[in-house]
């Protein structure tokens, strides 16, 4: 999707940043989730915050222990934007 005139930018789903061009990306977390990025968020690997928090809860419901180690290494290598995600915040309750 690129954009030209300042009135018709949109967000990037991870940054939150109005930007001329963002590109359609498959979610590397949540299968069948596709999220429109910036160059930059696409060049940093990264997802939305939000994301890897439900990825981080379906894996730890289901048992996954490779899945919860893909969002561990996001969550280390900060991956993402926005306040530390806390360990309270993947607990399901």
């Amino acid at each position: 999707m690129t954009m030209t005139s300042n009135s018709d930018q949109a967000v990037c789903t991870v940054c939150r940043k109005q930007k001329n061009e963002l590109r359609p990306r498959a979610s590397r977390l949540l299968a069948k989730s596709q999220w429109l990025l910036c160059g930059e968020c696409i060049a940093g690997k990264k997802e939305p915050r939000f994301a890897i928090i439900m990825a981080g809860r379906m894996m730890k419901q289901q048992g996954n222990q490779e899945g919860l180690k893909i969002v561990e290494e996001y969550i280390r290598l900060g991956r993402y934007v926005g306040d530390e995600i806390l360990a309270k915040e993947l607990v399901v309750t």
